[in-house]
């Protein structure tokens, strides 16, 4: 900032005194999030931690992996929370990867008799069906 006014009454060095840009990260939800993030601003060159993911999860078979820098079909390159050092405005994509037995399958008597059975699976894995209709009653 200039100053007026200054008087000087010997050589004198002024040194300039540096501070970093401030930044922004802002978020998206991805495919199978929905919800908001507030964007979070850094200085540029100085690590902070990226704030932790606070969108909903709208597909159980699903959970949140990690953050991309190119979008929902880009990969994980940010863990939830990590410390990073950017250096510019970084927009950054939550990541929905299958869960690990994260969906059900039910098995249903319908008109017949018997309980409910459900059975754990990976979304897009491929698994052998319980055989639970021999536990079923034909109406």
């Amino acid at each position: 900032n200039a100053q007026t006014g200054v008087i000087l009454t010997a050589p004198t060095t002024l040194y300039a005194k540096w501070t970093g840009a401030s930044c922004q990260i802002t978020f998206a939800a991805g495919t199978n999030g929905s919800g908001t993030m507030a964007n979070q601003t850094f200085t540029a060159g100085t690590a902070a931690n990226i704030t932790a993911n606070t969108f909903t999860n709208t597909n159980a078979c699903y959970a949140f992996s990690g953050w991309s820098t190119t979008g929902a079909a880009g990969a994980v390159v940010y863990t939830n929370s990590q410390s990073v050092t950017l250096t510019t405005t970084t927009a950054l994509t939550a990541i929905w990867a299958p869960a690990t037995n994260g969906c059900v399958l039910t098995f249903n008597p319908g008109s017949g008799s018997g309980a409910t059975y459900t059975q754990n699976f990976t979304s897009g894995t491929a698994f052998n069906l319980t055989a639970m209709v021999a536990q079923f009653t034909a109406p």
